[in-house]
């Protein structure tokens, strides 16, 4: 997911990886996977870290689209979040249609019309809101960049804390409120500055191995929430990101694996309609359909790729 926010030239491994641990810890929430789903706890605040690192990205987006109409600029800045996941996003999202219209006569509820794949209009809600009001801060006249921008973490502070008391003390699983809270909390992570070339560089790779293990021990402890539900969203998945953003870890190999991430996310709506209708039972089964769905779309669109540069560097089109 958030493709749009790591550019391929600049793409951080150890991101790339983390982004794929937590496609697959959805996953397993969604019971898709061979391990039971009450092996582990929390797996569903994976989608918080998803939002916390599109938000950690923000800013990096959003001067890039500061000049220009507002609503044209806001519409470019959705569009760029959105084109990289659009073709992986379009069948799931036809299924999750049909899933709903299906399941609604029975009174079952299944989330809307988009079942699994809320995170998707949720997240592009927050980053507009963000979007908006990063934009209010820019026209504030005779102040300096850096007071514009403090005005913006005050406000996005303010937010972060009403949301996050509702998620956390009022046990709200809203997702407008899960998305401001998350993308907000990741903008303010990317205020800190970076502490680079105070820790070798092995060592951030190995700090956020040593996270993982921790929330997963959490996970699978079963400790009991609020106080470790409040632990992992407001301390740990921002360490993690924090750390694995200033790591300066590259593998060609990692990466192609991270690109199946929002596939794997994405086609548990497909996995969900086959389930609900028979065609296919067994989480290894469903496990095993989700992955190969992801695969296949990646080969597709790299072989759709290779055609269209192939066709486009013909001599006919020269």
């Amino acid at each position: 997911m958030d493709k749009a926010d790591s550019p391929k030239q600049e793409r951080n491994s150890v991101l790339e990886l983390l982004r794929l641990l937590a496609a697959f810890w959805i996953l397993h929430q969604h019971n898709f996977t061979p391990i039971p789903r009450q092996t582990f706890a929390y797996g569903g605040r994976a989608v918080e870290f998803f939002f916390m690192l599109s938000g950690y990205f923000f800013y990096r987006s959003f001067f890039k689209e500061n000049k220009g109409f507002f609503l044209i600029r806001l519409l470019r800045f959705e569009w760029k979040r959105f084109k990289p996941i659009a073709i992986t996003f379009s069948l799931p999202f036809l299924f999750s249609i049909l899933y709903y219209y299906q399941m609604q006569p029975r009174g079952i509820e299944v989330g809307g019309i988009f079942g699994f794949l809320w995170y998707v209009p949720k997240l592009l809600i927050a980053l507009a809101l963000y979007f908006t009001l990063a934009s209010l801060s820019e026209l504030i006249p005779k102040l300096s960049i850096n007071k514009k921008k403090l005005i913006f973490y005050v406000v996005v502070f303010i937010l972060v804390a009403v949301f996050y008391r509702k998620i956390l003390l009022r046990g709200s699983v809203n997702g407008d409120h899960r998305a401001i809270a998350g993308v907000g909390l990741g903008i303010l992570l990317s205020a800190l500055p970076p502490i680079k070339n105070h820790l070798p560089a092995f060592a951030y790779p190995l700090l956020c191995a040593a996270l993982v293990l921790t929330i997963s021990a959490i996970s699978y402890l079963h400790l009991n929430p609020p106080l470790f539900d409040a632990l992992i969203i407001l301390l740990l998945f921002p360490a993690l990101i924090y750390l694995a953003a200033q790591a300066e870890f590259k593998n060609k190999l990692i990466n192609r694996l991270a690109r199946l991430s929002f596939g794997i996310y994405a086609y548990q709506a497909i996995a969900r309609f086959v389930k609900g209708n028979g065609l296919i039972s067994g989480d290894k089964a469903l496990f095993y359909f989700v992955l190969a769905l992801a695969i296949l779309d990646q080969l597709i669109q790299a072989l759709a790729k290779y055609l269209w540069q192939k066709k486009k560097n013909s001599p006919q089109m020269a």
